[in-house]
């Protein structure tokens, strides 16, 4: 069994690359432990949907063959290459079979006419879409003072570092809640059911949730990814962001995502020239 809990995207790439390991066996995994732990075991509530398990089978398997027919052993369309993804319930999944509820029950078994840009990119880059995650309701925009991370479809969202759940007088972002709108795509990152995910934010619902949930999180300039596909909640706002266990990670999902390269700075290269500014708060 794979270490669900603590393996990254980089490093699952790297098995798939150098063991007999395929993104089928993969794809086998990370839906078990979703079973196990998503509506049981620590009822994390953290996934409101999935595709058929032939639909994803069938994806783990295009994207051996492809591995399989070129000359090294693998080679692949990139680091996404046969890794699985969750993301958030606001995009469109049509071509998944999948409804776009946004977590309401309003748009519950309706379908989009045609997939998000976010997840075309994806899914041209060779990642597995494996689950839509759980969210606070239309992202937070049915109105004040919802509990982080509850919708009507999908129920309350738990943390999986907070025993016995959300507290009854919880406020809105309690120390008991997850955190944000994002809130289902962290606990997915973090409780394994998935190495990375994809959430929305206008104001704090991607970095909220990483905070809460022990995780590395990105959120790029408003235009820097396209949101074509996705619920909107403020378009002076709203920007798509990626969550994961480490910043490599979050690097090779953006660069697919975003219309320019970032670059990870490893551990030998040289701080030269970097600046770090700190605020005084009492200024």
């Amino acid at each position: 069994m794979l270490p669900l809990l603590r393996l990254t995207a980089s490093e699952l790439q790297h098995l798939l690359t150098t063991t007999s390991l395929t993104s089928q066996d993969i794809t086998l995994q990370y839906p078990s432990q979703i079973s196990t732990h998503n509506h049981a075991g620590a009822c994390l509530n953290a996934i409101i949907s999935v595709p058929s398990d032939g639909q994803v089978l069938a994806r783990a398997k295009l994207l051996d063959d492809e591995c399989s027919q070129s000359a090294s052993r693998r080679v692949g369309r990139g680091p996404l290459h046969g890794i699985p993804v969750v993301v958030k319930d606001q995009f469109c999944t049509p071509s998944l079979g999948m409804d776009t509820t946004c977590g309401s029950f309003l748009l519950k078994g309706q379908k989009a006419i045609e997939d998000a840009v976010a997840i075309q990119k994806l899914q041209d880059a060779g990642a597995i879409i494996l689950a839509k995650a759980n969210l606070t309701e239309l992202g937070h925009k049915k109105g004040i003072k919802l509990t982080s991370g509850w919708s009507a479809v999908g129920g309350q969202t738990q943390s999986p570092y907070v025993r016995g759940g959300v507290r009854s007088d919880a406020m809105p972002l309690g120390h008991s809640t997850p955190a944000g709108s994002s809130s289902g795509s962290a606990v997915a990152v973090a409780a394994g059911f998935c190495p990375v995910a994809l959430g929305t934010e206008s104001d704090g619902s991607v970095m909220f949730p990483c905070t809460r949930a022990g995780l590395y999180g990105f959120k790029p300039g408003r235009g820097k990814t396209d949101y074509t596909g996705v619920q909107p909640g403020g378009e002076p706002y709203d920007t798509i962001g990626v969550m994961a266990k480490g910043c490599e990670d979050i690097s090779s999902v953006m660069n697919v995502l975003m219309n320019e390269q970032l670059q990870v700075r490893s551990s030998g290269d040289s701080w030269e020239g970097v600046r770090v500014g700190l605020v005084d708060l009492r200024q």
